[in-house]
């Protein structure tokens, strides 16, 4: 597997997981948020009702007085409403009054009058001074349509404090399902989004580093190859930085070749006058006419000079090679320079069955050195 496609998948598995677990945090807390805030305005309206439930119910008339016939007309009415783009045209309260026993003197249904709802929990704990509230499934056995009770104390009208029954305000769970599913859609589709953002910025991130990685691994392996190759683009950061340090590593081991080049040169520029000084200082120890030892002298004397040319040409080398420059030039006809090289490696070619032929004007004359000109 690439670079490039395991910074891909580690970036996008990291922020996919983060994002998914992110988001079905918030989906699951959707609902439970919303029945939550519902059951906060259950209680403002219950005790709302219970207090005009309470001149009726001392009475003796909630069944039949005017609290049942505000409450019939209530639930007649169309709000024609639009919700957050749902209609709601019906009023979905279910309000019920039981007694201090706990029996349902009242049901906007009309369907529990009678009925003993004093172990239910909602009416249970408000007879008790507590907090009342239940959800059950409107359907026996269905547990897919609870219905959320929430209770209020009926006090008698008269002193406010003496407890004549309880008023429980009941509404379907599901009549708040479509609030929950849009919601739900809602989160879902932009955690889509931010998880299909991210892959895309992850995508062009990768593309930026292997792209910088990939240059680097072609520079090194033309590099490797000996292929001229321009050095990398500079770049800001760490990758820039190993560019600049294999272009610094391919400078010295240029260098380093070229040494290795140069010193192999100079041993064989420097072997022909030794040869030649050794083979003259044999002949001069044997006894020879006075004309041939002044001839074996002067070509002793010769080869020193070129020895001592070849050093001093060397330490001009190293002069250049800390300046960077000549520091001192001289006309040299190139010409005559080839022409020389050429009768030197005439040895060389004739004995490999090879032949050098050459096509040079008169005079080519340059600024340089005729030494360094020769090795290069």
């Amino acid at each position: 597997m690439r670079l490039g496609l395991k910074l891909f998948l580690g970036f996008f598995l990291i922020v996919g997981i983060a994002a998914f677990f992110v988001m079905r945090v918030f989906v699951d807390e959707v609902k439970p948020g919303v029945r939550q805030a519902m059951e906060s305005t259950l209680v403002d309206a219950a005790n709302v009702l219970a207090v005009m439930a309470g001149p009726d119910l001392k009475a003796g008339h909630i069944a039949d007085g005017r609290f049942a016939a505000q409450v019939a007309t209530a639930q007649r009415r169309d709000p024609r409403a639009m919700v957050w783009r749902f209609p709601k045209r019906s009023i979905d309260y279910r309000v019920t009054v039981t007694d201090v026993r706990g029996i349902v003197v009242y049901d906007s249904r009309g369907q529990d009058v009678g009925r003993d709802n004093s172990r239910w929990n909602d009416v249970y704990r408000t007879l008790r001074g507590q907090y009342g509230a239940r959800s059950s499934p409107g359907t026996p056995g269905d547990v897919d349509s609870t219905v959320m009770h929430v209770a209020a104390p009926v006090y008698d009208p008269v002193d406010g404090r003496t407890l004549i029954g309880v008023l429980t305000l009941a509404q379907p769970n599901d009549s708040i399902e479509p609030f929950i599913a849009a919601s739900q859609r809602a989160i879902v589709a932009r955690g889509a989004w931010l998880i299909g953002s991210a892959a895309l910025i992850g995508l062009l991130m990768t593309w930026w580093l292997a792209s910088g990685i990939g240059s680097l691994s072609r520079y090194a392996k033309a590099v490797s190859a000996g292929e001229p190759v321009p050095p990398p683009k500079p770049r800001g950061d760490e990758i820039g930085d190993l560019g600049q340090a294999l272009e610094t590593m391919r400078r010295k081991l240029e260098g380093k070749a070229y040494v290795e080049q140069y010193v192999q040169s100079l041993t064989h520029e420097m072997k022909s006058p030794l040869a030649a000084i050794r083979g003259a200082a044999e002949l001069l120890q044997e006894p020879l006419p006075e004309a041939d030892r002044q001839r074996f002298a002067a070509n002793i004397a010769q080869q020193e000079r070129r020895l001592t040319e070849t050093i001093d040409q060397l330490l001009r080398l190293a002069e250049v090679e800390q300046h960077g420059w000549l520091q001192r030039r001289t006309v040299v006809d190139l010409s005559m320079l080839c022409r020389q090289l050429a009768e030197d490696a005439a040895p060389r070619l004739q004995a490999a069955h090879l032949s050098l032929h050459c096509e040079l004007p008169g005079h080519a004359n340059v600024q340089g050195d005729a030494f360094l000109l020769r090795q290069a």
